[in-house]
């Protein structure tokens, strides 16, 4: 009887020897078996044996944590033998492997080390702005004591289109990340607060592109929301520097463009921007009209934006980098390897969190040269 319960677990995805992701799948009537890995540009096949499990191996991949997706006679389903989930706001979610590297936090800082270690917390409020409840996530770094007085700097940090509020804490890692940088000495001790961005039905990613102005309403309602109801609750529920040198914003892809309309139209509550990838069509077009409210070159706060040579925002970004040099705004503009991926996204908060409150910091972002 126990043997018909507890059957032969099937291993998957397992670590090769040779740092290649090793994947199988019982599915003895399926025609095809594909595996989409964010790294890879081109689906993995899988071949089915005699017994049904179908296998397959990725080729040799860089110690990283990385999503994927079975697709299966065409239907994108998650690994049923890996319980390791990034979750996504409109359902199917990604399955995720961490393909560990050498054990030493200070090289692979996503990947977690002997080392101090924060706190993640989950938070609800009804938002008079969007309507309903709603969510966001906290980091709290190692020895944080609200009864201490010590007033931490924070980071709000946004997240892409499909993802949830605590993304950039599953796929994402940035609190083990953090762990690691502060315990190096590579960054301050700060607050990472997170909300859930798709504030707008229309926003979703399994739906088709949204109507004309849906994502830039998307956008405008999370400004009002983070400004007049989150960062608020924030400060009466935290000891934080409420000042402008004590806050930065960033985000990723659609929350990237969030990150550039929030700090940019209010220059005097954020000392830095951050946006890795972002999603400046969402713009419509008219960066004048959506950043009416942008500061002076001579006003702005320091303001980075990033991109992978292989995303399919290349373009459009570095067409906002040009936008932003011809207004003589100073920002720094670095372009990676990568494409649209969580692998050049913890990379690029990495290189952000380590420029932010910090004294020292020199006016490197005064570069607009890019590459």
């Amino acid at each position: 009887m126990l043997s018909k319960v507890f059957r032969p677990a099937i291993r998957s995805p397992e670590v090769g020897g040779d740092g290649s992701l090793i994947f199988r799948v019982e599915a003895p009537a399926a025609r095809q078996v594909r595996v989409e890995i964010d790294a890879l540009a081109a689906p993995l096949p899988l071949d089915r044996a005699a017994d049904g499990i179908w296998r397959g191996s990725s080729p040799v991949l860089p110690p990283d944590l990385y999503c994927y997706r079975l697709v299966i006679d065409g239907v994108s389903v998650l690994d049923p033998a890996n319980p390791w989930i990034k979750p996504s706001s409109t359902g199917l979610g990604e399955s995720m492997v961490l393909l560990p590297g050498q054990p030493d936090a200070a090289a692979l800082p996503w990947q977690h080390g002997d080392v101090p270690r924060g706190l993640v917390a989950r938070h609800s409020y009804r938002s008079a702005a969007i309507g309903g409840d709603r969510e966001f996530h906290v980091y709290t770094p190692p020895g944080y004591d609200r009864r201490s007085g010590r007033a931490y700097p924070v980071l709000y940090l946004l997240h892409g289109l499909g993802d949830t509020a605590g993304a950039w804490f599953s796929a994402g890692r940035a609190d083990v990340m953090l762990d690691a940088l502060i315990h190096d000495g590579r960054c301050r001790p700060m607050l990472v607060v997170c909300p859930s961005g798709h504030c707008d039905p229309g926003m979703a990613s399994d739906l088709p592109p949204p109507s004309a102005g849906v994502a830039l309403r998307n956008i405008e309602l999370l400004g009002a929301s983070l400004l007049d109801e989150v960062l608020p609750l924030v400060e009466r529920s935290y000891t934080v520097d409420a000042g402008r040198r004590g806050r930065a914003v960033g985000g990723l892809s659609m929350g990237g463009a969030q990150a550039l309309f929030v700090g940019l139209n209010a220059p005097h509550r954020f000392a830095h921007v951050g946006a890795f990838s972002p999603a400046t069509f969402m713009f419509e077009g008219d960066f004048e009209a959506c950043l009416r409210q942008a500061p002076s070159p001579a006003a702005v706060p320091r303001l980075s934006l990033s991109c992978g040579r292989d995303d399919f925002l290349f373009d459009d970004v570095r067409g906002f980098a040009d936008w932003l040099a011809a207004r003589g705004v100073a920002h720094r503009w670095q372009v990676v390897d990568g494409a649209h991926a969580w692998p050049v996204w913890r990379r690029n908060f990495i290189d952000f969190v380590a420029t932010l409150f910090n004294k020292d910091h020199h006016d490197d972002l005064l570069d607009n040269s890019g590459a």
